[in-house]
């Protein structure tokens, strides 16, 4: 029975501690840097990995986190979906069911097929990753109503409470129950669009 052979990628940051190595040690052959690898950092690799990386060692990116680098199919349709997320955050409630919803608009705004781009869930987790976008749930004065709204609104409020009687009037404030709750999410960020 012969042994399964693994597929081992090293990111970018290991590449350039490979190459760094490679310029420590000029001497070093890539069986040297083989068991080089594989003592920092417990990976196997063969040979014509080390082989492959010396020869593009000047392609090496600056992206050292990722393994590989990829670039976005449609920048168009994101760098729009962005900016409209950093204008709309402070006025809407932002879902992912809304961004995906926009970024369908604005792919048929940029007159980019249906066929051509899936707004799936992977997308926009990849989309958020990207920008550094995540939901998080408003509590406490983030979370409550519009302050002159509420505030314009008490003097019709005082009309319908007099038709009841005090016992049958209750304070809701801070209690557990959620009458009609709706999601409650922003998008942090911390983009600046100058």
């Amino acid at each position: 029975m012969s042994s399964k052979n693994t597929k081992t990628t090293l990111n970018n940051e290991q590449r350039m501690a490979v190459i760094a190595s490679k310029d420590q040690n000029p001497n070093f052959t890539n069986l040297d840097l083989v068991d080089w690898v594989k003592k920092r950092f417990n990976l196997d690799v063969h040979p014509s990995t080390i082989s492959r990386l010396m020869k593009r060692k000047e392609d090496i990116g600056v992206n050292f986190s990722a393994k590989r680098q990829r670039s976005v199919q449609y920048p168009d349709i994101e760098n729009t979906l962005l900016e409209w997320i950093l204008r709309s955050q402070d006025k809407i409630t932002l879902t992912d069911a809304i961004l995906v919803e926009k970024a369908k608009n604005f792919a048929q705004m940029l007159n980019i097929s249906d066929d051509n781009i899936k707004f799936s869930n992977g997308w926009l987790s990849k989309f958020k990753k990207r920008h550094n976008l995540a939901q998080i749930k408003k509590h406490g004065e983030d979370a409550s109503a519009d302050h002159a709204i509420a505030t314009a609104a008490i003097p019709q409020l005082r009309e319908v409470l007099k038709e009841y009687d005090l016992r049958d009037i209750y304070n809701m404030d801070e209690t557990g129950l959620f009458y009609r709750y709706k999601y409650n999410y922003i998008i942090p960020n911390n983009i600046k669009l100058y």
